[in-house]
């Protein structure tokens, strides 16, 4: 049976992808560090991204959603790549390692698995934000005509005890994206 991917489907997949080969270049202690990084990147921008949005979209008179996922994304990716920096760091003090037989293969395909399972995370994450705080109509409608966005929106429950009470209990469009795809 084939099933044909739309390019919102594309788009998600290509950045999981992405994440995979960054993570199998750099290896496992580059990637583990940006796994991290992306684990405290959510956990510390889950916590102040609401007020300074707000702030911000009372400032320039954008949507306040819109304004919220925004810099969610830009603490996140800042907080991500902080950490990830430091394991670069600490990558390269430890570059000796890799002289030892197979450890740099290992170190590789490590960093692949580690890579893709952070891409995973940051596609999952990126739409949970998505769904809860709707900026475009047609962005909710990609997500609920996407074939993977279901999948990767249902395995968001792990991250959850990382995130503030507030935005668990966000009223989100979900049940708005189930009645799309069912009706």
């Amino acid at each position: 049976m084939f099933f044909s991917l739309t390019t919102f489907d594309s788009v998600l997949v290509l950045i999981v992808v992405l994440f995979g080969l960054v993570g199998l270049w750099f290896g496992f202690i580059h990637t583990l560090g940006s796994l991290l990084g992306t684990v405290f990147g959510i956990y510390l921008a889950s916590r102040y991204y609401a007020v300074v949005g707000e702030w911000f979209a009372q400032l320039v008179g954008w949507n306040n959603n819109f304004t919220k996922v925004l810099f969610f994304v830009v603490a996140f990716v800042a907080i991500a790549r902080i950490v990830g920096f430091a394991f670069w760091f600490l990558r390269k003090v430890f570059k000796v390692v890799a002289f030892l037989p197979f450890m740099g293969m290992a170190n590789r395909i490590l960093g692949l698995a580690f890579g893709v399972f952070e891409g995973l995370v940051s596609v999952s994450f990126g739409l949970f934000v998505i769904v809860r705080f709707p900026f475009s109509d047609a962005l909710i409608a990609m997500v609920a005509t996407s074939l993977f966005a279901p999948f990767l929106l249902a395995s968001i429950d792990i991250l959850l005890p990382l995130l503030p009470e507030a935005l668990r209990l966000t009223d989100s469009v979900l049940s708005t994206v189930e009645d799309v795809v069912a009706g």
